[in-house]
């Protein structure tokens, strides 16, 4: 079954709202406070998803992983307004969500090695 290259529809509310704050940010507050504050809003949304995305017990299949990398990366384009590189204001989901979408063989690879203490200190 081919997945759909959209929003998944439960998302597309929670970025709407967060748009609009970030809109009313920009435009309602003097452009100092409005840089502190969406850095605020950046930072508490990327607390949220981070910990909603690694909560022990939640499972992802790869097609479930690529529309959440989809979904992030809508929430991630909200801050676009604010700065060039808006995936670094939220780069624990941003990265948690590259390593949902590693080739299984990687991430058993990185798995075994995380696992293996000796592991760590030698360089292949």
């Amino acid at each position: 079954q081919a997945m759909s290259k959209e929003l998944s529809p439960e998302i597309c509310e929670p970025i709407a709202v967060l748009r609009a704050h970030l809109t009313t940010i920009k435009s309602g507050l003097h452009p100092v406070l409005a840089g502190k504050l969406w850095r605020q809003v950046a930072q508490h949304v990327d607390e949220v998803l981070y910990e909603s995305i690694t909560k022990a017990g939640v499972l992802f299949s790869s097609s479930g992983a690529e529309q959440l990398q989809r979904d992030m990366q809508g929430v991630i384009w909200q801050f676009a307004p604010f700065t060039k590189k808006p995936a670094n204001f939220l780069k624990r989901t941003k990265e948690a969500v590259l390593i949902l979408n590693l080739p299984l063989p990687e991430l058993k690879a990185i798995v075994s090695t995380l696992d293996d203490p000796a592991a760590a200190g030698r360089e292949d």
